[in-house]
């Protein structure tokens, strides 16, 4: 039932996976708590790029749980259970400032980049976070501007009201805003106007099938329009070819991250691959991918 109500399918067949109080999700759940409290997750780094350059202008932070006998744990499996749980404001806060203390890490070795965080439908509704979000800025010592925390038009229906209310917020504190998986759910041109966001990132379903499919195509090229009349810039997910990239570069995407550009790293590979010096193909001639 709830998954038909979160979803607004209507109807929805069994399925255990998605049971949230199953004996073993749970177990997990309980385990959770514990995994916060010992430093089990880890946020790992994907760069972003610059199509037209390939400059590494910015990373997007993504967490890990390094679970002590299931392996490296995804957050599809563990966020969910954080938000039926009441612990997405730790974990949230968790992320945001072993990111933002990497970031300043990297400000003190040359290496200046953007940090892109997620936010949670509970923590995007929840009226504390931006002062929270502008003491842990201070206390890194890093522009507010650096900071782009990404929501999803999903988060927003639940609580206009509020959500608008904390985003205004966040604006006044200079933090800036990207609306994720565009083109997906509950898009809205409406929203797109009221919502008054720096970014659009393409959803990586439309950019990996664009190369062969011309309807995808076709999406994101009008969307990189559209956003460039609105006066936004457009991040491209999922890349993972050559062929891609250069088609997003001919339709003057501005940021695109994926496969091709680098996989999610753990703080030390991300660093070692953002202090070398990494070759990226973009068409007939390779232009070097360097760190702004």
């Amino acid at each position: 039932m709830y998954v038909a109500k979160g979803g607004r399918t209507g109807v929805e067949a069994y399925n255990s996976s998605q049971e949230s109080h199953s004996p073993a999700r749970l177990a997990l759940a309980g385990e959770l708590r514990r995994a916060l409290e010992q430093r089990e997750l880890v946020v790992y780094y994907q760069p972003q790029a610059a199509v037209a350059t390939g400059l590494v202008t910015g990373v997007e932070a993504l967490v890990r749980w390094h679970h002590p006998r299931q392996g490296l744990v995804g957050p599809d499996v563990f966020v969910p259970l954080a938000e039926n749980t009441g612990l997405i404001g730790p974990l949230t806060m968790a992320v945001l400032d072993n990111a933002l203390a990497q970031v300043r890490n990297w400000d003190r070795m040359g290496v200046h980049l953007d940090l892109a965080v997620n936010l949670s439908t509970r923590s995007l509704l929840d009226r504390g976070l931006p002062g929270v979000v502008s003491k842990m800025l201070a206390r890194h010592g890093l522009a507010p501007q650096r900071l782009e925390l990404e929501i999803t038009e999903s988060m927003i229906a639940s609580d206009p009201e509020r959500a608008f209310e904390v985003l205004a917020q966040l604006r006044s504190v200079g933090v800036r805003i990207a609306l994720d998986d565009f083109g997906t759910g509950y898009s809205s041109l409406a929203n797109l106007r009221d919502l008054e966001v720096e970014r659009l990132k393409i959803d990586r379903s439309f950019t990996q099938a664009m190369c062969e499919s011309h309807p995808d195509a076709v999406i994101v090229a009008s969307t990189v329009d559209l956003a460039h009349q609105l006066g936004l810039e457009v991040v491209a997910e999922g890349v993972e070819t050559q062929e891609a990239w250069e088609r997003l570069r001919q339709m003057g995407c501005d940021l695109a991250q994926g496969y091709f550009l680098a996989r999610p790293m753990a703080p030390e590979h991300a660093t070692a691959w953002l202090t070398g010096r990494r070759k990226l193909e973009t068409g007939a001639a390779s232009a070097l991918v360097e760190v702004g």
